[in-house]
């Protein structure tokens, strides 16, 4: 269990979401797909709304890294946190992304951090907004 059991995120999140872990972060997919093939998220085990620089740094390159073997090939994006329902603990989530996803139009309206393998998408990609899509 992650940090404060106040937390809907803390308290929430089942042992049967986690699919990576170290001292500091854990790796969780999400309760809810929304239409998506995975869709995962990387949270602070210590119960903070805010990390330094260093720690955001550190939590996009482990659910980059991570999201490689997770995502196994499918090509994925890692979004801010602006559209979280959970503003209070600090977290990221990568998804695929899919023309049919419930949640399509508000991921173009979400600052991206990462893109993962663009050069290989078998679509011709179209830039809107500095946002990649399909």
């Amino acid at each position: 269990m992650l940090g404060s059991n106040a937390c809907g995120l803390c308290h929430g999140l089942a042992a049967e979401y986690l699919l990576w872990e170290d001292g500091d972060y854990a790796i969780l997919r999400t309760k809810r797909l929304k239409g998506h093939r995975e869709r995962v998220m990387i949270a602070a085990k210590k119960h903070v709304a805010k990390l330094s620089q260093e720690e955001e740094r550190l939590m996009l390159q482990h659910i980059i890294g991570q999201g490689r073997l997770i995502f196994k090939g499918y090509k994925f994006i890692v979004m801010s946190p602006k559209f979280g329902t959970i503003q209070d603990h600090a977290h990221l989530v990568a998804s695929d992304i899919s023309r049919r996803a419930r949640d399509f139009d508000q991921m173009l309206g979400t600052p991206w951090l990462h893109v993962e393998h663009l050069r290989d998408w078998d679509s011709p990609a179209i830039l809107i907004s500095g946002n990649v899509i399909l």
